[in-house]
């Protein structure tokens, strides 16, 4: 594991519908006081292009998210919960729809 990896507090969302940040931050508000920001990815029609990350306090507070969390489910979908890390290179296309939680 490189350096930059070491200390990452991302999350990666996948399989997520077409949905709004608000319904997002809704479904993850139980972990309201360890995120620090969510970034909702949108495509050229301006709908969600699938998937998000979640920036957490810590890395400790983002693996705690996917290892306690492997049942969250938005709009009849199961989301897919996983530690960011790449480079969120598949995603400099789109748009980013941000959300600073504190």
């Amino acid at each position: 594991m490189t350096q930059s990896f070491k200390n990452n507090r991302k999350v990666l969302i996948g399989n997520l519908p077409e949905t709004t940040l608000e319904e997002l931050t809704e479904a993850f508000c139980d972990f309201s006081n360890t995120i620090a920001e969510i970034s909702l990815y949108i495509d050229k029609k301006g709908k969600s292009a699938g998937h998000a990350y979640i920036e957490m306090t810590s890395r400790e507070n983002a693996e705690s998210l996917i290892e306690n969390n492997t049942v969250i489910e938005l709009k009849g979908r199961l989301l897919n919960l996983s530690l960011a890390e790449q480079a969120e290179d598949c995603t400099k296309e789109k748009k980013k729809s941000w959300f600073f939680w504190k």
